[in-house]
């Protein structure tokens, strides 16, 4: 009986360790919180250890899609981090040719709280800024008042990063945020100056 049993947890053991590591290899398409993006050529699961990218403090990478690593060139791709990484910095609503205006998250550089690839940005930028002006009830920008700011703190449960050599398409981008402060609003001190010295 006893052999049985043995022999009966070994198939078990031999059928239950293939499982268990592909398992570990998830298709991004399963993974909840990237339902809504296109990441078809993206990388999940346990191939992301071999990707040496520093999560933000309270996040952790979740995707890597288009991720290369070439001498003299640098790091390029789009990485997705999941968590709850708290956020200290100043929101600003500039006028642009949207008329919205164009929203911005200035992060200050404090130890423990830097976003990824601090040296390309500190910037956190929007994907919708009119939802980004509701989210930081932003006051109206006009042509006599073309900038607002406000010191705020947020929490990024999404962030996406993207590294790339053309600085239209690199940043920081909050796929998923809570606002947990804002304001008050004032302009902003390049329209404080400029007013000045008129």
């Amino acid at each position: 009986m006893r052999t049985v049993l043995t022999r009966l947890f070994h198939c078990v053991v031999a059928i239950a360790v293939p499982v268990c590591a592909s398992a570990a290899d998830v298709s991004c398409d399963r993974v909840p919180e990237l339902q809504q993006f296109d990441v078809a050529a993206c990388e999940c699961g346990s191939g992301l250890s071999k990707i040496p990218i520093v999560a933000p403090k309270g996040m952790k990478l979740i995707a890597a899609c288009g991720y290369k690593n070439e001498e003299f060139i640098g790091v390029e791709g789009g990485f997705y981090f999941k968590g709850a990484a708290l956020v200290t910095g100043r929101v600003k609503h500039a006028n642009n040719s949207s008329p919205e205006g164009a929203m911005q998250f200035e992060a200050k550089d404090t130890t423990g709280d830097e976003i990824p690839f601090k040296d390309a940005t500190l910037s956190l930028k929007f994907d919708n800024d009119s939802g980004a002006v509701q989210r930081f009830a932003a006051p109206a920008v006009s042509a006599e008042l073309p900038c607002m700011s406000a010191d705020a703190r947020i929490k990024v449960n999404l962030l996406y990063v993207k590294a790339s050599f053309d600085e239209n398409e690199e940043g920081n981008f909050p796929k998923d945020f809570d606002v947990y402060k804002v304001g008050p609003y004032e302009p902003c001190k390049e329209q404080q100056q400029g007013a000045a010295e008129d």
